[in-house]
């Protein structure tokens, strides 16, 4: 049987390091905005699809 081919060590920081990433917007606005949604939903006076644009399906579907 022969052996495999022994390929180059890659540097774990390349994957799982920190990268740089593109501008991202600021993320305050965001978080104060559904913070808010979600707390008037909590309280009733505003319905659960109202803040379906800003989270992901599965936690959507989780929600109902």
């Amino acid at each position: 049987m022969a052996s495999a081919q022994r390929h180059d060590r890659f540097d774990v920081d390349d994957y799982f390091g920190v990268q740089r990433t593109a501008d991202l917007p600021d993320p305050d606005p965001l978080i104060t905005n559904l913070t808010r949604c979600v707390i008037e939903i909590l309280a009733g006076a505003r319905e659960l699809e109202q803040i379906a644009r800003w989270i992901s399906d599965d936690v959507f579907g989780e929600t109902i």
